[in-house]
Order: structure tokens, then C-alpha cells, then sequence
């Protein structure tokens, strides 16, 4: 994935005809609401000239600290993990259901954020924030290690690995540039985003 890649697959199977329910619908939609408004403010940009700089941040999964645990719940993302802790149980049943991906550490999405706005020289980037692949059991083998008295769900058979290879290199750059470090560990991203709920 570079900055010319769009998800175009989704849009079309978040515009196929019905049905309209489940889990994966609703996926299909909201991914592909991310796509088409990102391509309309490009388009925007193009057609209209301002007198503005137009920098996108492109992040997978964002996983990390949780900042008010107590005000918002695990929503989004942050309830992958807390879905993983509880072994896909309840109202976390449809989680299960990710495909495997890339990551981010909330933390490290927001100073690309920041560094996206502040630094001048940066003009019309597509910023790919995605720091290393992981699948479901990725977070098991960290949970396991951190927390060796808990007892977790077995491994999950045939899960597979993003294989893709992204172009995360500007973002990472920029990440390095505000803070100071590359991209935050899986490991310790895992140990954030549980230290809200354990």
C-alpha cells in the first residue's frame, strides 16, 4: 500500500444490494465512509486551491492507553483487546470476526497527528500510520507473558497474517521527528490497552 492505494473494494461491497444487517455490513460501511470522504476532500483540494495544506493520517488499529475508561468503555478498537481478554464472550462475540492487520498505538496516531500540522514542509501526505502487523493470537502470546496467572482462550486456528506490505515510512518519520522514538512496541501496547480494565 502506497499513497495511491485506495480501498476501493470496500466502497463497492458497502454499496452491494441487501442484505443490510450484520456485522460485516456494518464494516463494509463505515470503512468505506473513511475512503470516499478522504478521496472528496482530495478532490475538494484539487478543484478549489485553498490557501491550506491538506495532510491525511491513515491509521489501522488503534490500540494503547485508554484515556477515561470509566466516561467512554472500550469502544472501537479499544474493545478488540478488552474482546480478546474476555475470549470473545457476550457482546464482544463479533470481534472474533477481524481479519489480521496492522496496528498502532494510539499514543504514536496522535503525535502523527500533531506533526502533520505543525511541520510546514509537510504538504499533501497520505500518512500511513501502521506500525507492524498482528493477529488475535499475537495478543494472546503478549497477554499470556504479561499476565501468567490469568487464563486465556486457546489459540485460534488458521488466522493467518496481513501480508501486505505499506509504505508507513513518512508517518514513522514524523513520529520520530516530534518525539524523538519510532513506533511504540506491541508488547507495551498491549500492556496500555489492558492496564484500563485488569
Amino acid at each position: 500500500m502506497d499513497k495511491g492505494t485506495w480501498n476501493d473494494e470496500i466502497v463497492c461491497a458497502a454499496w452491494a444490494p441487501p442484505p443490510y444487517e450484520g456485522w460485516q455490513r456494518r464494516h463494509n460501511v463505515y470503512a468505506a465512509s473513511k475512503t470516499e470522504g478522504e478521496k472528496v476532500a482530495w478532490k475538494w483540494m484539487r478543484e478549489n486551491q485553498p490557501g491550506f495544506v491538506l495532510n491525511t493520517v491513515l491509521p489501522n488499529a488503534n490500540f494503547g492507553e485508554v484515556l477515561s475508561p470509566q466516561h467512554q468503555g472500550f469502544p472501537s478498537t479499544a474493545g478488540w483487546v478488552r474482546a480478546v481478554w474476555e475470549g470473545f464472550k457476550g457482546k464482544y462475540a463479533d470481534e472474533a470476526s477481524n481479519k489480521p492487520q496492522y496496528y498502532v498505538n494510539v499514543r504514536d496516531n496522535a503525535l502523527v497527528h500533531v506533526a502533520a500540522l505543525i511541520y510546514a514542509d509537510v504538504q499533501a501526505e497520505r500518512l500511513f500510520a501502521f506500525a507492524q502487523p498482528y493477529n488475535w493470537n499475537d495478543i494472546l502470546a503478549v497477554m499470556r507473558k504479561l499476565y501468567p496467572d490469568r487464563e486465556f482462550i486457546d489459540d485460534i486456528p488458521d488466522l493467518g497474517r496481513d501480508l501486505s506490505k505499506v509504505t508507513n515510512q513518512g508517518a514513522e518519520d514524523l513520529l520520530k521527528r516530534i518525539s524523538g522514538r519510532g513506533w511504540t512496541g506491541f508488547e507495551q501496547t498491549i500492556k496500555e490497552a489492558t492496564e484500563g480494565f485488569i
